[in-house]
C-alpha cells in the first residue's frame, strides 16, 4: 500500500478540484482525512483515490438494458404507492369533513 500523505494544494490537484472546495468538504465530513488540528490536514493518495472511484457515475446511455428496466420498474411501483397514500389520505381527511 501506498502511503503516501498529500497536503490540501496536492489532494485538490489530484482531485482536480479547488482547493476551496477541498476544505468544504472536509469541513462536511465528505472526504477521507487525517485530521491533526483544525489547520493540518493530510490525505493518504490511495484513499483518495478509492474514494474518488467510489463517486463515480454510469451514464444511462452505458448502462445494461436490465439495469434500466429494473429502475423504470421500481420508479413505477414507487409511483403507484404514492398515489394509494395521496388517494388514502384524501379519502381519510374528506370523511373527517363530513363528520364536522
Amino acid at each position: 500500500m501506498n502511503d503516501q500523505l498529500l497536503n490540501c494544494k496536492d489532494a485538490a490537484a489530484l482531485l482536480g478540484i479547488n482547493i476551496r472546495t477541498l476544505r468544504k468538504w472536509i469541513a462536511r465530513g465528505m472526504v477521507p482525512c487525517i485530521k491533526y488540528s483544525n489547520r493540518v490536514v493530510k490525505f493518504r493518495r490511495d484513499d483518495l483515490l478509492r474514494w474518488q472511484e467510489s463517486k463515480t457515475v454510469i451514464p444511462a446511455s452505458l448502462e445494461h438494458p436490465a439495469a434500466r428496466r429494473k429502475r423504470s420498474d421500481e420508479k413505477i411501483k414507487a409511483d403507484k404507492l404514492e398515489a394509494e397514500i395521496k388517494a388514502g389520505l384524501a379519502r381519510h381527511y374528506a370523511g373527517r369533513r363530513k363528520k364536522r
